[in-house]
């Protein structure tokens, strides 16, 4: 399976040249294809025709699901970061083309944090089993660092659906292109670059998260996966969806009663 995956991953790089070399359509098509190869790749060290046990089928499942939600969420806040930092040269047309594409990641980037929120925290209790092993343990304090930068993530993120997409439709309402212009070509690549910058810092962090806490502590392992694990597990992603359909339905709200305010 490492040399499907070596395959795989070079296949990703001949399909990534490819999109740089054509436009439209054409190249919009490799793109999936690329992801779509890119997001095998990353899945082929967890397949396997064996059948296991519910503990080790929910490890390989939520440590698959942490790394694909990695792959979007990361990989998406790259991209954009470079294509904001490159449209701010484009002006207004720039400016509407940034918030598009914001728009379309947004859900994703809200379904990979719902990922990598449910599956880090089982994660966490399975290598970490008290707080103090977040800092008495070299995993723990790694681990720290990580979920700290995450966090600052998970905030621009929050920071970005709650104040700057809603600002931004407040002046394109308004008719006041300069602001849109200021906010989208100039602030909103600030905010996204920042997060690209944390989520490089994490991908630094990893290489680090070896072995366990609960071993360098000589603590207790965790506990099997069982069914009350799965459905706090389940209560947990049903919390997180309607808390992140909650933040967009309010963050497209403002606008629109914002630009209805003055007619009242």
């Amino acid at each position: 399976m490492a040399t499907v995956q070596l395959g795989l991953f070079a296949l990703a790089v001949v399909l990534l040249v490819v999109v740089w070399r054509l436009r439209g359509r054409g190249a919009a098509t490799v793109a999936g294809a690329g992801f779509a190869v890119v997001m095998l790749a990353a899945t082929a060290p967890s397949l396997t025709t064996a059948v296991v046990g519910m503990d080790a089928a929910a490890n390989r499942v939520l440590k698959l699901a942490h790394i694909l939600a990695c792959v979007v969420w990361l990989g998406g806040l790259f991209v954009l970061a470079a294509a904001g930092l490159r449209a701010r040269r484009s002006g207004a047309d720039g400016a509407g083309a940034f918030e598009r594409m914001w728009v379309r990641f947004s859900a994703w980037a809200m379904g990979a944090v719902i990922a990598v929120g449910v599956s880090g925290l089982w994660l966490t209790w399975v290598h970490v089993g008290s707080f103090a092993q977040f800092v008495t343990t070299p995993y723990g304090r790694y681990l720290l660092i990580k979920l700290v930068l995450v966090a600052g993530m998970v905030a621009a993120g929050v920071y970005n659906v709650r104040v700057l997409i809603p600002a931004i439709r407040r002046a394109r309402l308004a008719g006041d292109e300069g602001t849109v212009v200021r906010l989208a070509l100039h602030h909103f690549p600030k905010v996204v670059a920042a997060e690209a910058v944390a989520g490089i810092g994490v991908l630094l962090v990893v290489p680090f998260l070896s072995g366990s806490a609960r071993k360098q502590a000589d603590g207790a392992a965790a506990g099997p996966f069982d069914w009350e694990t799965f459905g706090i597990g389940a209560l947990l992603v049903v919390l997180l969806i309607a808390a992140c359909t909650a933040a967009v339905r309010l963050g497209a709200d403002r606008p629109a009663a914002a630009a209805g305010a003055p007619a009242a």
